[in-house]
């Protein structure tokens, strides 16, 4: 019985690859005519944080399975920064949740005519693993 145990401890601790500390807030709600301001405000601090707990689920250990998107939607088009992410994460769901993002928050500036600088960040080239940590590269 004893072994069985450890078998099925060792079986699940290679099954999962990172730990998971994301719990998926499945916000449904969207940006609307008939919304307010602080909430339209809370609900893209909710989809942001859902995108930063997802993406920091896993330790940077091979670059290789790293990537990067860009986060947000500036008034003036473009993100507002990129974020690096593991492909041991449900990837499928956690580019959704950034399409969403973006999206609602294009909305959202159109709606409460929102304004910003139209600079954008610099597009990482690459994704380096430094101390356990994702890290940029740029060309």
């Amino acid at each position: 019985m004893k072994k069985l145990l450890i078998a099925i401890v060792i079986i699940a601790a290679l099954a999962v690859g990172c730990e998971k500390k994301f719990t998926p807030l499945n916000t449904k709600s969207v940006i609307s005519a008939n919304t307010s301001h602080e909430r339209d405000a809370l609900l893209l601090q909710l989809l942001e944080q859902e995108i930063y707990d997802a993406a920091g689920q896993c330790t940077c250990e091979g670059s290789e399975e790293w990537y990067f998107a860009g986060v947000g939607h500036k008034a003036c088009g473009g993100p507002w920064e990129y974020i690096a992410y593991s492909s041991q994460i449900d990837t499928t769901y956690f580019l959704k949740l950034i399409e969403r993002l973006n999206t609602q928050e294009e909305i959202y500036n159109m709606k409460w005519g929102i304004t910003s600088t139209c600079e954008t960040p610099p597009m990482p080239e690459d994704v380096a693993c430094v101390d356990g940590e994702p890290q940029f590269l740029y060309p």
